[in-house]
């Protein structure tokens, strides 16, 4: 099937899938039929169009329960802070093929065990600018609707919010078996987590019951709901990069992280490399004086070590106003032992599209809100 996937961004906390499959139907010699040369002859579900009609909505996820008595939707509450987990749906869905396993444990290498494949949707739990909410990660399960992994985004301590997802999540095959291996978040608190998605020896997740609770109200609370998840802490997100100037400093609320970021595999070093920029996209317009930042550090951090995370302190800093070019390699030289470099963008400037790379050059592209209009100017 063709599924088209979408959010609401300030229009709600909830995403959806369509079923676009077949927009015409065929005519004797096999060619698409269009209705007044432009309508797709299947919008009104015409004879020959398949077992749905074009478009079809499969499902909307809006991380609730419809509980029957009385009659009601409810937004789940799973870490019981009293505020729904999903925030506006900013997060554009990252699509993908992954292995999961549907019992309690799989070994990858036994042709019975009970290893399936499942087209999945990744997005991140939308945009709070307090950061109260929407430091979740979802997995979909596109057939269903049902998300099959949800996990909280916390700081180091294992308590603090993390921050937000408005941003797209990047979701990389990093051996090329067609698979998703690994998934990178960024936060608007400025931390990148990754999720591995393969165990240390290719272990594959499995799918288990579990339970979510939905949000208290005037009703009471509501008994906890049956989910079948992934819950093995052996794939829980691993926050490994913090964008402040030390692991003990916290950075300002405007280094958050509103792009995907951009993963790169680096030959000469032989592991990925992970690209991305800050400043705040919500509020273009905004003139705080802030600069931006740019990073771009190696993720040498091995499956399964969840301790350890880079800040700005373990990166070569790089002022764009002020610092003369350089030939020397600040990823690769190894007499250097830092993880990569950070760029200080100027004042007000903030990226505003995804990295993109290609033959050794990042390129990104950034903006800084003039406000200091001359209304004159305009006549």
């Amino acid at each position: 099937r063709t599924v088209i996937m979408g959010g609401l961004r300030r229009g709600g906390t909830a995403y959806y899938a369509l079923d676009v499959t077949q927009p015409d139907y065929y005519d004797a010699d096999a060619e698409p039929t269009i209705t007044n040369g432009y309508v797709p002859s299947c919008s009104n579900g015409a004879g020959g169009c398949g077992p749905l009609d074009y478009p079809s909505q499969l499902w909307e996820f809006s991380d609730s329960v419809l509980l029957e008595s009385p009659p009601r939707e409810i937004a789940f509450d799973k870490d019981l802070d009293g505020i729904e987990d999903l925030a506006s749906s900013w997060s554009t869905p990252s699509l993908g093929l992954m292995k999961v396993c549907t019992a309690a444990s799989c070994d990858p290498a036994d042709p019975a065990a009970p290893i399936e494949d499942r087209y999945v949707a990744i997005v991140g739990g939308g945009l709070d600018k307090t950061n109260s909410t929407g430091n979740w990660v979802y997995i979909i399960d596109i057939e269903t609707g049902k998300s099959i992994y949800k996990r909280q985004l916390v700081d180091s301590d294992g308590v603090t919010s993390g921050g937000s997802v408005p941003a797209e999540t990047a979701a990389v095959d990093t051996d090329g078996d067609g698979y998703l291996d690994r998934v990178y978040v960024g936060t608007t608190r400025g931390f990148v987590y990754r999720i591995d998605l393969r165990g240390a020896d290719g272990e594959v997740p499995a799918i288990v019951d579990s339970v979510d609770w939905p949000l208290a109200g005037g009703l009471g609370v509501p008994d906890p709901v049956d989910v079948q998840r992934i819950t093995d802490n052996a794939f829980r997100p691993h926050l490994i990069f913090k964008a402040q100037p030390d692991s003990l400093t916290g950075g300002p609320a405007s280094r958050a992280i509103y792009y995907r970021p951009t993963v790169i595999f680096s030959a000469a070093l032989g592991q990925y490399v992970i690209a991305f920029g800050t400043g705040d996209r919500e509020n273009l317009w905004s003139s705080d004086g802030v600069r931006g930042q740019f990073y771009l550090f190696k993720d040498d951090i091995d499956i399964g070590e969840f301790d350890t995370f880079y800040t700005e302190d373990d990166l070569v800093a790089i002022d764009s106003e002020t610092d003369d070019d350089t030939a020397q390699n600040l990823l690769t030289d190894p007499t250097l032992s830092t993880k990569g470099w950070n760029m200080l963008l100027r004042e007000n400037e903030r990226l505003i599209t995804s990295p993109f790379a290609v033959s050794g050059v990042v390129v990104f592209t950034v903006f800084s809100p003039d406000v200091e209009i001359d209304l004159r100017e305009l006549t």
